[in-house]
């Protein structure tokens, strides 16, 4: 049985480097448009990567952003969007279900959830299939 919770855009780094094993950067309404998903993955990432003089040159002209996202389509379905930005060090949104928050037996908290049916077993979200045009 699945425990409750909710659906939501999941964004997580995943790759080398100072996340490793994958950590959640933000939790969006699953109801947001993969447009406006992408936009801020974008954002995210630059602003997490990019020193400030690339950062402002980013802001004032987004086209400059070295890192553009890529949006893919994957599952049995082709109607999972996955949203990728990076190379190496990548940071990944995906809507999954079940999303809630467990207690860890220290007292602290962490993020549970499960992954979308439309994605076959075996399919790692930071893996792009079909383009996204």
């Amino acid at each position: 049985m699945r425990a409750r919770g909710v659906s939501a855009w999941l964004l997580e780094w995943q790759g080398p480097g100072p996340t490793d094993g994958g950590r959640v950067a933000a939790v969006l309404s699953a109801r947001l448009a993969p447009s406006i998903v992408a936009a801020v993955v974008e954002a995210c990432y630059a602003n997490a990567t990019l020193p400030f003089e690339e950062r402002l040159r980013y802001a004032s002209h987004k086209g400059t952003n070295l890192f553009p996202v890529h949006r893919v389509r994957q599952g049995r379905s082709g109607r999972a969007e996955v949203i990728r930005c990076g190379e190496g060090l990548v940071l990944v949104a995906r809507v999954v279900r079940g999303l809630r928050v467990v207690r860890t037996a220290d007292g602290g908290e962490r993020l549970a959830w499960d992954e979308r049916r439309d994605r076959p077993p075996g399919v790692s979200p930071a893996a792009p299939s079909t383009p996204v045009r």
